[in-house]
């Protein structure tokens, strides 16, 4: 084999000591790059090698050839690559090469089942089923065909190309210059004295597609894994050349390129360029790299002012440190109302960041959902500048009166874990313990649980939520290799701490919990036995009366002297409606009201006037600031009736509810319900020493029975007992 290593340095010396190489050398001169035959070899050469299948040395009749003996297990094709011959056409400036060989073909006894052929293969070169992939030239004879076919860049150009099994063919491929994106290609069949042409086509090869020449190849057909021979089928090759057209009067070298940083070098590499003209350097050598964990970016060189002279030739790059960006990511509804902030961090100019979303975001107890396909909830982006803000936009969900949400990976002591990297948002709480992990703690009402768990192991496996003493919810998950919902409503009479656990000891990557909500369903109401049957109540939620039998709720609609005029409610109120609820059995109750689903409400601020003030916040009433008296729910003597505050020990907190009344008044007031029943003595008035009404205000006796003049006995005068 002939190298032009050698030449390419000579020819380097003869331009340094200032010999004309155009002179020297004249423009183009052919050279041989490779040579090849296989005579007085005792073994396959070891730079040629073969995808599968076996090869080897063959000699017939004194001719001794590269032979395919065996195809390999579930490989109809095989076929032999000179590495060396890609290696030497790179370190040439040819303007146009060509191969040749010949080559014999026995078709066998199995021409009808397998191809037969010889290839000229490009750099892209890959196995494919019976055949090289993407061969730059081929002449092949397809399953059953009668003929042979040539083709060019995967292109059939002729078709009935007859040759002989058994004879001895010259091949010749010539491509016109090797670095044009497409070159004009010629396949020529010769006998092989060469005195004779057989076929000859041109056609184009996309070189950026194909690559330059690496080899050559062969195929042959199969005959169950036997030794081939001229009975079952096999190709030879023998005499291969390559030679290439090389303009002698360009000498091309390999050049320095250092990258600094502050006057400091950061890496070095090389270029090619041709000597004596300006060194260029191309994009590739201009994008952003890492050095040493730290990322540059190109900033300037000086290769326009630099001549090539030799290898030592220094072209330095200017590069700068790559800027940090900080950035944000939220996530927006479909109008861009933010919803919720998902993540902020750093990241180096122009390097992607990752960011894990959850399933939802919850918003003023609304969710709101971003479920994506790719079921790891990561979402990509490249920050473009620093402090910028990037919007993942969620849609509305109708999950409403959402008190609670939470990821798997953020309930507190949960191990988060990651299934293959096919479901990365799930975690495993601790486990074997029903009161492992704290989710929450919710205050009295009615709720619904929502929990999603990951299961892709065999059986089916479960989870629970406790108070810790007491399961109140736990579902079993089958194995769905997805994420699988369950619900539970539940009622807490007072302030509650849930706790989960996703099962024992046998979680592991594949099983954990994906995310867990809760939403408020309904409002525990409470009536007790010091309040004789009565209560004050308000909410946050709309509530629906229709089904609650356990009391009736009232709002207050009129004023009348004493008297405050109680109005019932059967259906829905709206959030924040100041009630009084009155138990059905006349004493203590503990009950659950409703939240209401969208429908209409009671509206009690329009017709009529709900004189009943929702208490937002201890000592905090949501009624008018001046120009009337508020009251509040008191029991004087065994009654009940409504006392000003501040005259009354009386609760003023979050949850119930006070009467505002017109005015400035001081008594105490009466409730009176559509069935003419009456609580308390509204505004009993005091008596003079000898019985008589003063002012003549109203004096009740024990029955509740007005009277003019108080005779012997027990009255009540300003819900205290007097005795005459």
């Amino acid at each position: 084999m002939k190298k032009l290593l050698l030449l390419t340095k000579t020819l380097l010396v003869a331009v340094l000591l200032g010999v004309g190489a155009s002179n020297a050398w004249g423009a183009v001169e052919t050279e041989t790059v490779y040579s090849q035959n296989f005579e007085g070899l005792a073994a396959v050469p070891s730079d040629w090698t073969q995808e599968s299948g076996t090869i080897s040395l063959r000699t017939v009749s004194e001719n001794t050839y590269l032979n395919e003996m065996s195809a390999g297990s579930g490989s109809r094709g095989a076929w032999m690559t000179g590495t060396t011959i890609q290696d030497d056409l790179d370190d040439i400036n040819a303007t146009n090469y060509t191969v040749e060989f010949d080559a014999i073909i026995y078709e066998g006894n199995n021409t009808g089942n397998y191809s037969q052929g010889v290839y000229v293969l490009g750099t892209t070169l890959t196995q494919s089923w019976g055949q090289p992939s993407m061969p730059i030239a081929k002449v092949q004879k397809g399953s059953n065909a009668s003929a042979y076919t040539i083709a060019i860049g995967g292109v059939d150009k002729k078709t009935d190309v007859a040759l002989t099994s058994g004879t001895w063919y010259h091949y010749i491929f010539v491509m016109s210059n090797k670095n044009a994106t497409t070159s004009n290609f010629t396949v020529t069949i010769k006998n092989q004295a060469k005195t004779a042409t057989i076929a000859t086509v041109t056609g184009d090869v996309d070189c950026d597609s194909y690559g330059l020449v690496s080899g050559v190849a062969i195929q042959a057909g199969r005959n169950s894994n036997k030794v081939y021979s001229v009975t079952s089928g096999s190709t030879g090759i023998d005499n291969i050349l390559v030679t290439a057209d090389i303009d002698k009067a360009a000498v091309f070298v390999d050049y320095q390129v250092e990258y600094r940083y502050g006057g400091s070098l950061i890496k070095s590499t090389t270029a090619n360029g041709q000597v004596g003209t300006t060194a260029v350097l191309t994009s590739d050598y201009k994008t952003p790299f890492w050095a040493s964990e730290t990322k540059y970016y190109y900033v300037s060189d000086d290769a326009s002012s630099t001549t090539i002279e030799s290898a030592s030739t220094v072209v330095t790059v200017t590069c700068r440190l790559a800027a940090n960006y900080g950035y944000t990511v939220k996530a927006v509804d479909g109008s861009s109302k933010i919803l919720a902030t998902l993540a902020t961090g750093t990241s180096v100019e122009g390097e992607q960041v990752a960011v894990n979303y959850p399933k939802y975001v919850n918003n003023n107890g609304t969710l709101y959902t971003k479920d994506a396909t790719n079921k790891q909830y990561t979402y990509y982006y490249t920050p473009s500048g620093d402090g910028l803000t990037e919007n993942v936009t969620y849609a509305v969900t109708d999950i409403t009166n959402t008190v609670f949400y939470v990821e798997g990976e953020d309930i507190e002591d949960a191990t988060i874990v990651n299934s293959g990297g096919t479901y990365s948002r799930t975690s495993k709480c601790a486990t074997g313990k029903l009161s492992a992990t704290e989710i929450t703690t919710l205050p009295k009402g009615a709720y619904r649980i929502t929990m999603a768990f990951y299961n892709s192991n065999s059986g089916s496996y479960s989870a629970s939520i406790s108070d810790g003493t007491n399961t109140l919810f736990t579902h079993s998950f089958p194995q769905q290799w997805a994420t699988y919902t369950s619900e539970e409503d539940i009622v807490l009479t007072e302030s509650t701490t849930l706790y989960g656990t996703g099962g024992d000891d046998r979680l592991n990557n594949y099983k954990g919990i994906d995310y867990i909500y809760i939403q408020k369903v309904g409002e525990v109401a409470t009536i007790s036995a010091d309040g004789l049957g009565y209560a004050t109540f308000s909410c946050t939620y709309p509530l629906d009366f229709t089904t609650v039998t356990e009391a009736t709720a009232y709002i207050a609609t009129a004023q009348n002297g004493d008297n405050i005029t109680m109005k019932p409610i059967t259906g829905k109120v709206a959030a924040n409606t100041g009630l009084v609820l009155k138990s059905a059995n006349g004493g203590a109750a503990s009950f659950n009201i409703p939240i209401a689903d969208s429908g209409s409400y009671y509206d009690t601020g329009t017709n009529p006037v709900n004189y009943l003030f929702d208490i937002d916040s201890d000592y905090n009433l949501n009624a008018p600031t001046s120009g009337g008296t508020n009251y509040v729910l008191s029991v004087q003597s065994n009654n009940v009736v409504w006392a000003p505050i501040g005259e009354t020990a009386a609760p003023v907190t979050a949850g119930h509810a006070a009467l505002w009344i017109p005015g400035t008044n001081s008594r105490s007031l009466r409730m009176v319900f559509g069935d003419n029943s009456v609580t308390g003595i509204g505004d009993a008035m005091r008596l003079d020493d000898k019985g008589q009404m003063v002012n003549d205000k109203v004096v009740f006796n024990l029955n509740g029975q007005r009277v003019k003049k108080a005779a012997k006995g027990l009255y009540i005068v300003n819900g205290k007992k007097y005795v005459k």
